[in-house]
């Protein structure tokens, strides 16, 4: 996923939009995981990450971070991860979206943690706090 701010009252995808493609009716389990963090270190940051399936939100979990990204070690945010079982799928194509809305400050995901001078962070590891998603389809 690519670096993004996520400015106070906006909503925004913070992975790119999956589809799935079902050739019978299946049960679905999503998992995610995003490390919300404030762009400043003086604006604290809340906000939610809601899953959609469909264009209905299925999940949503709520972040608050203190942290910063231009700081050392110490201050690394907490990951927001959550899994979900969607049972009697249709078959066909169905639509996955993962978005953050950010209440309060400006909000930052997907960020190279070695770009972001964290100290501690393997050169090798620029993968570190990327948001991700996962489908694991189950055929009934």
């Amino acid at each position: 996923s690519t670096a993004q701010n996520i400015g106070e009252g906006s909503t925004a995808d913070i992975v790119p939009i999956g589809n799935v493609t079902l050739n019978q009716r299946a049960t679905i389990l999503i998992s995610y995981s995003t490390l919300p963090l404030p762009t400043n270190a003086n604006s604290p940051t809340q906000g939610s990450i809601d899953l959609y399936v469909d264009g209905v939100k299925v999940i949503s979990s709520y972040y608050s971070a203190w942290d910063a990204p231009n700081n050392l070690l110490v201050r690394l945010g907490n990951y927001s991860t959550a899994q979900k079982v969607i049972t009697g799928l249709a078959p066909g194509n169905h639509t996955i979206r993962l978005q953050a809305k950010c209440w309060k400050n400006t909000t930052s995901f997907n960020l190279n943690p070695v770009a972001a001078a964290y100290l501690g962070a393997l050169s090798t590891d620029a993968q570190a706090m990327t948001s991700r998603l996962s489908v694991i389809v189950f055929n009934e």
